[in-house]
């Protein structure tokens, strides 16, 4: 059984989809039982989500490429 260390090590990467299915299920089951975590998770999709609004880059001029 994880702890809530362990399911917070693993926040980022299952909000970027990067976990098995059974790793999924474990946050998930963790998340729904601990509001610790339940906030973290969510404090962190609030990020990510405000990090995907940001206009993107645009590239540097030529000029300022070539100092």
């Amino acid at each position: 059984m994880k702890n809530c260390q362990d399911i917070q090590a693993d926040l980022s990467a299952y909000v970027d989809g990067e976990l098995s299915p059974s790793q999924r299920t474990d946050i998930e089951t963790h998340v729904a039982s601990c509001p610790g975590c339940r906030q973290k998770l969510a404090e962190l999709k609030r990020l990510v989500a405000g990090v995907a609004e940001l206009p993107k880059l645009q590239p540097a001029p030529r000029f300022l490429a070539e100092v």
